[in-house]
């Protein structure tokens, strides 16, 4: 009896005796006129525990549902804000084309510009477009190399000079010139200021 009294789990008593009260019956959690009744007791019904299974499966499916919907949503999000790589081609394409038509007023720097430009749109997870950019990235380097050699400054430093108006106008032609004109010619490190004392056209011009 003090075993049952003292139990720390609930103890359901079923000795089988109707007529008779045991102490048992007075020390326990709860009294049942027989054991099978008793076992009734502390078991809970199949029914009852497969509904309860039933219901917690719906609730985790209808959660981890809601959970799908939810990454989905946030990855079409995202999607939406990624350029596809055909865009960032076409971007590319683009920026090409206008480098070349301002390539001629600062050669250097402006591809420079370009070049580091196109390599902040590189970090890409596709490997075809990494490998577009590098390509892209050595066109831009060929560019560079070739609009440098044509470069005035480095054609100036091989010992060529180039003649204007005194005002920035360049002069191309004999033609534009008569003895006693004034001209300016531009050296690598500076300018002379010259004065026309004969003009000799080539036979072919």
């Amino acid at each position: 009896v003090r075993a049952v009294a003292m139990s720390p789990l609930p103890v359901v008593c079923g000795v089988g005796h109707e007529t008779d009260v045991t102490l048992c019956d007075l020390a326990a959690d709860l009294r049942a006129p027989t054991p099978t009744a008793a076992a009734e007791l502390a078991a809970p019904a199949r029914e009852g525990l497969l509904q309860q299974l039933a219901n917690l499966e719906r609730s985790l499916n209808l959660r981890l549902d809601h959970r799908l919907q939810t990454i989905a949503q946030r990855l079409d999000r995202l999607a939406l804000r990624l350029a596809r790589p055909s865009d960032v081609l076409a971007r590319q394409r683009r920026l090409l084309d206008l480098l070349a038509q301002r390539a001629a007023a600062a050669p250097g720097r402006r591809i420079e510009l370009q070049r580091q430009r196109l390599a902040h749109l590189a970090p890409r997870p596709a490997r075809a477009l990494a490998e577009t950019l590098r390509r892209q990235g050595a066109r831009l380097d060929a560019l560079q190399a070739r609009l440098q050699a044509l470069d005035p400054q480095h054609v100036l430093a091989r010992g060529y000079a180039w003649l204007d108006d005194g005002d920035g106008g360049a002069i191309t032609s004999v033609h534009a010139l008569l003895p006693g004109h004034e001209v300016r010619a531009v050296l690598a490190d500076g300018s002379v200021d010259l004065r026309v004392l004969g003009v000799l056209p080539s036979p072919q011009g």
